[in-house]
């Protein structure tokens, strides 16, 4: 009948470029903590991430503002933490010409396998100010705890 399918899992072990979510294989991202165990059950626990109504920006890939804010290029980025990184654009903005932020974190290549790691969530909707609706956008995400079969 060829009407099965079965959940295709990569895993990502390095920083690289970000990801895109997939509507169509309902894409989500799952993040295994491998030191801590359920106390009830002894399996693994993570987190699943799991995206809401999205959309990547319409500008030009040149444009300015994607040169500022390399972070909405993707919906997803995975990088090491790091502290001194807790904006997705770079510390200042409004006062760099680009390649600053996320973009340039994730170009490090560096193992995700050991150690904690950054989720960068990217949430937007492309505004047609043309177009007056009396309505209020929501953006959403759900992000969940999940726990592991121990096999």
């Amino acid at each position: 009948m060829l009407n099965g399918f079965k959940a295709e899992k990569t895993l990502i072990c390095k920083e690289s470029i970000g990801r895109n979510c997939s509507f169509e294989t309902s894409r989500k991202w799952v993040v295994a903590v491998k030191d801590k165990k359920n106390s009830r059950t002894g399996s693994h626990i993570g987190y699943a991430l799991e995206p809401g109504v999205n959309t990547l920006p319409l500008a030009r890939s040149n444009a300015p503002i994607l040169k500022r804010a390399g972070f909405a290029k993707h919906h997803l980025w995975i990088t090491k933490y790091h502290k001194d990184e807790r904006f997705p654009a770079g510390d200042f903005i409004n006062q760099h010409p680009g390649g600053e932020g996320v973009e340039a974190w994730a170009q490090r290549g560096l193992d995700l396998r050991n150690g904690p790691v950054q989720l960068w969530y990217t949430m937007g909707k492309t505004h047609i100010c043309a177009v007056c609706f009396q309505f209020v956008i929501f953006f959403s995400f759900r992000l969940l705890r999940i726990l592991f079969s121990k096999s």
